[in-house]
Formats: C-alpha cells, structure tokens, sequence
C-alpha cells in the first residue's frame, strides 16, 4: 500500500513540474530579445544637458559638443554626452540683452541679437581678432553666407527705405543687392551662396514668398502670398520647408522643391523652430502631439521617432537632430534648459 501512495505522488509531483513548465513556456513565449519591441515597454530616456536657460544652442562640425549662450550672456560649450562640466568660451566684453545668437553654416564667427531698451541691436563676432563689432542701427535681420566670411541684411536708409545689402561679417565691404518692395523681410541663405529665401514678417497683410539671385538682384516669386513664418533650406540646396500660417493662425508646414517647382503641404503643423532637416536632406524632424515626428520627402511617410513620456510633453523649441547618430536635443520653453532624447531605429 505504501508503494502504491509513493508512485502516486511521484506521478502528481511529475505531472505538476510538467504543468508548470507548460505555463512557464506560454507566458514568455511573446518575449522578445533585447533591443526588439521590449523597448516600447521602457520608459524614453530624458537627460538634462544643461540646467540654465539656454539660448540657440548649435552643434559643434563633429557633432560631439553643443555650443550655446546662456541668459547671462556667456558662451559655453558642452559635450553632449554629458561626460564633462560645461566649458565657458571667454568673450571680449561682457553681453547684455542677448535675445539669440545666429550662427554661420561654417566657421566660427557668430552674431548676437541684443534687446537693450526695446530696440533690436546686433553685435558681431570676429572669431580671428577676438573682437565684437557693433552693426548700425539700421542693419535689420543679418544672415550669414555659407562660408561664415559674409552676411545679408536688410539696411534702412536715412530716407527710409529699404535695401538688401551684402557685406562682409563685421559689416565692412558693404554693397546694394536690390531695393527691398516691403521694411519687414526676414531672410534664408541658399546652402550654394547664390540665392536667399525673402517673405514678410506682417501679421497683417499677407506676401509672396521670394527667391532673390544675390548676385542679380532678380526677385522670382516662389510661394503664393500668404503669412509666412519662416523657412530652412535643405543641406543639399534643394528644397526649401516653409511655416505659414492659415486663417486660425496655425502654422502649418510646407515642403517646396526648388527644380522642377512644386509646392507640397505636409499636414504637420509647427513653427519653424520646431523642424530641422537630417544631415542628407531625405527628411526633416518635427513636433507631433505626443512626440517627436520624422517625416521622409520622397515617401510622405510620417513615423514617430520619439514619445514623450505620458503627461510630461515640455514644450519645445531649438530642435536639434545629431547629423551621424540617433539622438537629439532641444530646449524646454517653460524652464530653458536643454535635453537629450534617444529616437528610435
């Protein structure tokens, strides 16, 4: 009898691992491997960069720091990384008002736009002689060419009027380009140096969008008119992504190729400031609703690259996508600080 009861629970104790091996099996059976959708269950990587408020932070040419001036009006650089303290670049003087600063697609030269008592004043960097270089009051909306060695701006006369001037980045050297139709173009550099991208700034009154031969002067109508809210060009020169707003003032995006012309709406809706092309010029990257959008130009598609973790969407601004790796960085409005964020593959 004893043996009986013995074989009994061995069976039942047999049976049992059986069954619960089964069990084991089924509820990770979905499992995946590492770096497969078991990501979607991790929580999106936030990092603070830089816990003060930041102003146009750019990447360096390799992409490894992030430059940019802080509210106090001293430039740092930061790798960005985050694996060293931030490193102060020593300015000439002192920086009061500092609004942004606006970079050169190349060298070191630099331009700080300044409000100092409600008026809009512009200081130069000279990166060879280590000096700033005060621009005339009446030097509007300065851009660099590519080479960083030259801006445009828009120069208001003593009569009044309006002109397109080239000249070099201190503001010497300077020459007419054309007369300007209206006193409030802002302005996109071509990647090629040749060509600027012109519309007005009115809240009021809707304008054409233009394309201006820098060495011409010739003015070629490029989008309808309409209350544009500024463009970037693509890297390679080729296409132009514009923000204009409709009639309930939302900024809606548009693609426009520049050869053959055609005009393309993508159905996002940000500011400028919140889309930047890829290094290749194949897509750009956006606000969405909950995240960060990729959308690819030849295709139309729209993925998401990045979801905001729920109920912490800060309000972006100064997007920035690393040109070789799969991150980016931008500034909180709220708070100022900068972050890093990973993207998705």
């Amino acid at each position: 009898m004893r043996t009986k009861t013995f074989i009994s629970l061995l069976i039942a104790a047999v049976l049992l691992i059986i069954v619960g091996g089964g069990i084991f099996i089924f509820f990770n059976s979905d499992s995946t491997e590492p770096g497969e959708e078991q990501s979607d269950l991790t929580p999106p990587k936030i990092r603070v960069v830089a816990e003060e408020r930041v102003l146009s932070p750019v990447f360096s040419e390799t992409g490894e720091y992030v430059w940019f001036m802080a509210g106090d009006g001293k430039m740092y650089r930061q790798k960005t990384d985050g694996s060293a303290p931030k490193e102060e670049i020593v300015l000439p003087e002192p920086v009061t008002g500092a609004v942004r600063v606006i970079w050169p697609p190349q060298g070191q030269n630099f331009i700080i736009e300044q409000n100092l008592d409600g008026h809009v004043r512009y200081l130069s960097f000279d990166s060879f002689n280590n000096r700033f270089t005060e621009y005339d009051a009446g030097i509007r909306n300065p851009r660099f060419l590519p080479a960083g060695d030259k801006v445009i701006y828009d120069r208001v006369t003593g009569a009044g009027a309006h002109e397109l001037k080239i000249a070099d980045a201190d503001g010497n050297n300077f020459a007419k380009i054309a007369d300007l139709f209206r006193p409030d173009y802002d302005f996109a550099v071509s990647p090629n140096g040749h060509e600027a991208a012109a519309w007005s700034t009115s809240q009021v009154t809707a304008s054409p969008l233009f394309l201006i031969d820098l060495f011409t002067g010739k003015f070629d109508v490029l989008g309808d008119a309409g209350f544009y809210r500024g463009a970037k060009f693509s890297p390679d020169g080729s296409r132009l992504l514009v923000s204009k707003s409709n009639q309930a003032g939302i900024s809606g995006l548009a693609v426009l190729m520049l050869s053959p012309r055609k005009a393309s709406d993508v159905g996002l809706y940000a500011p400028i400031d919140e889309a930047v092309w890829e290094a290749d010029s194949s897509a750009f990257w956006t606000t969405g609703v909950s995240g960060v959008l990729r959308y690819r130009v030849d295709t139309q598609e729209i993925s998401e690259v990045f979801k905001f973790p729920e109920g912490e969407k800060p309000r972006v601004s100064s997007l920035l996508v690393h040109p070789n790796e799969t991150f980016f960085l931008f500034v909180d409005e709220e708070t100022g600080f900068l972050y890093r964020a990973d993207a998705r593959q």
